[in-house]
């Protein structure tokens, strides 16, 4: 399976100075990066979505782009909330089809930083791992995800490891955008991207996931109101869904603006809060 990860490019200089006559150009980046947090969101049905709306400084409401690839020039509206990992995922595999949380996946006892498992053991490990991110009886960990209406496979229990390769195989490769969980590191998922998580405490061990990041080409200076609304697989700027989340605008410090975020249903829970960074081009250009 592949990987494909949102990771932001880092350039690095070393080793002698620049010829004369050349330079190098720094192009700043125009847009806003948003950091969220979220609290006591649940999964968005099937069928459904959210997108994220802001109200700019001359009152027009904007369709937020947070995942825009400039070197594909593509956009992808909307975002997902589901299940960030579960032992009911047929895609959780090695390159043979075998689920990790078989020992079948697992050829060969390995012995690493002086600690030896068995295949068995292998397999126990990433079975205890996907129990701590779903606990049993408790809300499981929830991932913030691209939207993508590519349906998970279905496969059934019994399948041959061929038969559960070629159902995965074609789940990715219907959009790059089809998430699959990665047992061993959960913020880089086996296929797909995830923007972050609601908030999440395990217990054993004692871990804490809480917030996502999104980018966008929107310059968002000025900005009033940010709100997400609850969608179909058709929008209409016009005419938005329900509310999931509104904002009240908060006291924030330089080139930053900072909302608290308020469930819009009258019978929600959710809440959380926004810092949209605006101003990131600020002191970047040539040299």
């Amino acid at each position: 399976m592949t990987h494909r990860l949102a990771v932001a490019a880092l350039a690095a200089i070393g080793g002698g100075a620049l010829a004369p006559g050349c330079g190098l150009d720094v192009r700043p980046f125009a847009g806003t990066i948003m950091q969220l947090t979220v609290a006591n969101a649940g999964p968005t049905p099937v069928g459904e979505h959210l997108e994220l709306w802001a109200r700019d400084r001359y009152d027009d409401i904007l369709r937020i782009d947070p995942f825009y690839h400039e070197s594909e020039h593509q956009s992808a509206y909307g975002i997902m909330i589901r299940q960030a990992i579960s032992l009911d995922d047929p895609c959780i595999i090695d390159v043979t089809g075998h689920l990790l949380t078989d020992a079948a996946a697992y050829p060969t006892t390995v012995t690493m930083a002086g600690v030896t498992q068995t295949p068995d053991e292998q397999a126990l490990a990433v079975v205890q791992r996907i129990e701590q991110l779903a606990p049993a009886g408790q809300p499981p960990l929830l991932a913030v995800l691209p939207w993508d209406a590519t349906p998970p496979p279905t496969v059934a229990k019994d399948a041959t490891p061929d038969e559960r390769l070629a159902a995965c195989n074609a789940y990715t490769s219907a959009s790059d955008r089809a998430y699959v969980a990665n047992p061993l590191q959960i913020t880089a998922p086996a296929h797909g991207t995830v923007f972050g998580f609601i908030r999440f405490i395990s217990t054993v061990p004692a871990q804490n996931y809480d917030g996502f990041r999104l980018d966008t080409p929107v310059n968002l200076d000025g900005v009033q109101e940010i709100f997400f609304t609850r969608e179909g697989d058709s929008v209409d700027a016009g005419q938005r869904g329900p509310l999931f989340l509104t904002s009240r605008l908060v006291p924030g410090g330089r080139d930053v603006v900072h909302f608290e975020l308020i469930h819009g249903d009258p019978n929600g829970t959710e809440s959380g809060g926004a810092s949209l960074y605006v101003d990131l081009g600020a002191g970047a250009g040539s040299f």
